[in-house]
């Protein structure tokens, strides 16, 4: 019974978010961005915990003199909440097939690193974060050589869930779940093809504890265990909007790894902090990235 009642709430949820989601999807895309980032406002008055823990952040990077800005925190607060609206109408559109002219929009830069990376033929780690709008990063797949595997999230809302796999699939690439995803990652670099891991989330799972814009935070190693076992080349990889709505995805050069599996954790991270601090209002500061401070 339970189980039963589960899927009539879940499938309620799917159907209502069909009925508010797929107009706004239809919007021009200069009118979409308009609702988007009035939607990151409303966002910002109302979601009051995630507000806070963005300006806590922020405060803590300030402090730390890990990003430095021409603004105080607070409207830093309000430029990243703009930019999260913004980016759920473009994923909005992106999830019911209507996102054509914002993936056009998308220039490459850098692409010779990936390129140097993968001709070595052990893999490719694509390692990035919650940074300008993610989920484009998937379209990336359609350019690549080789078949591309993103570690992701498996979402409550299993109808939910669905439309978000098809959406990222839908250029070319497969999802691996987190959970147990090891050996499906080690099978797929052994292949010679190419993974993309977030490594800007706090998890304490097969993570180590490493400075992060300046205080300690739980940080995931799996790029490393994973390049360690493999011989694989990690290539960071982001992307970020312009001011004219467009897009860069670009590739950083390959990151060095020696075989320490915290020091080369710390070096790939640091690529994450190189964008947050050129692209500060772009990053997902409601994240509560410095959580379970304390040793366990």
């Amino acid at each position: 019974m339970k189980r039963f009642v589960k899927y009539i709430r879940s499938l309620i949820e799917f159907v209502v978010f069909l009925i508010v989601c797929m107009p706004l999807a239809l919007l021009p895309n200069k009118v979409s961005a308009m609702a988007g980032e009035a939607m990151g406002m409303l966002f910002h008055r109302f979601w009051k915990s995630r507000r806070k823990v963005a300006l806590a952040n922020i405060i803590g990077a300030m402090e730390h003199g890990a990003i430095s800005v021409d603004m105080t925190a607070e409207e830093l607060v309000r430029l990243n909440f703009r930019h999260m609206g913004r980016s759920i109408t473009e994923l909005n559109k992106l999830l019911f097939g209507l996102a054509r002219k914002i993936i056009a929009s998308v220039s490459l830069e850098g692409m010779e690193n990936y390129r140097r990376a993968e001709a070595k033929g052990k893999g490719v780690i694509i390692v990035g974060g919650h940074c300008g709008n993610w989920e484009l990063m998937f379209s990336l797949s359609s350019i690549l050589d080789n078949d591309f595997y993103g570690v992701v999230r498996k979402q409550r809302n299993p109808f939910m869930n669905s439309l978000i796999v098809r959406t990222r699939e839908r250029f070319g690439s497969r999802v691996i779940y987190k959970q147990g995803a090891l050996r499906a990652l080690l099978k797929a670099l052994k292949a010679g093809d190419t993974i993309g891991v977030a490594v800007d989330q706090a998890t304490q799972t097969e993570g180590v504890r490493i400075d992060f814009l300046g205080a300690p935070a739980w940080t995931t190693r799996m790029p490393a265990i994973l390049a360690k076992r493999t011989g694989a080349a990690v290539v960071p990889i982001f992307n970020f909007r312009k001011p004219d709505g467009s897009f860069t995805t670009y590739a950083m050069p390959e990151v060095e790894i020696t075989g320490d599996e915290v020091e080369d954790t710390k070096c790939i991270s640091a690529c994450v902090e190189d964008f947050i601090r050129k692209h500060p209002e772009q990053w997902l500061w409601i994240h509560r990235r410095w959580k379970h401070q304390q040793e366990t």
